[in-house]
């Protein structure tokens, strides 16, 4: 969902990213430029750019509201394997995770990435809250990881967190 609510995003198989309007179901506008299908998408808060990863093993940032088709502003590439989560951080700052087992944090205006972190196996997730903190499951393990600037730590270093899974199904990216 966009910020305001007036568009939903869709990643496809197809290699599109595909904006809607939810009230109509009506198709807004195609973003075409990914080599292979798109498994996540991600508005950023002011709902400028839309971030999207894919089994290209990139996260790809779209102006998706400056006319038809929307405007590529960059790819980011890095990654070894598909990107299966993309998040924003803040204005400027976007979190992507991957088949690789890394967490790759992004400046979105300069492209850069800023830091890898290596946590997750394979067909791991990334969700992120409004703090800044990560949390994550790989292979469907309830797996609770933060992160305190860009180190991690693993859920048995926090001992209040007494079911990790209710804490991570809470979590979202807006908080």
């Amino acid at each position: 969902w966009s910020g305001d609510g007036r568009q939903l995003a869709s990643g496809s198989d197809d290699k599109t990213v595909r904006l809607w309007e939810p009230d109509t179901g009506k198709l807004v506008r195609t973003l075409e430029g990914h080599e292979n299908g798109v498994l996540a998408v991600a508005w950023s808060g002011d709902g400028r750019q839309l971030a999207s990863g894919s089994d290209d093993q990139t996260v790809r940032l779209w102006e998706p509201d400056t006319g038809k088709p929307g405007k590529l502003i960059r790819t980011l590439e890095g990654h070894l394997g598909a990107v299966f989560s993309v998040c924003w951080l803040d204005g400027d700052r976007l979190a992507s995770s991957s088949e690789d087992g890394s967490i790759r944090i992004w400046d979105a205006a300069s492209g850069r990435c800023l830091a890898t972190l290596y946590q997750f196996p394979n067909e791991g997730w990334l969700a992120i809250a409004a703090d800044n903190r990560f949390t994550g499951n790989a292979q469907g393990k309830r797996r609770l990881t933060f992160a305190d600037g860009w180190a991690l730590y693993p859920a048995a270093r926090l001992p209040h967190l007494e079911d990790a899974g209710a804490v991570r199904n809470a979590l979202t990216p807006h908080g």
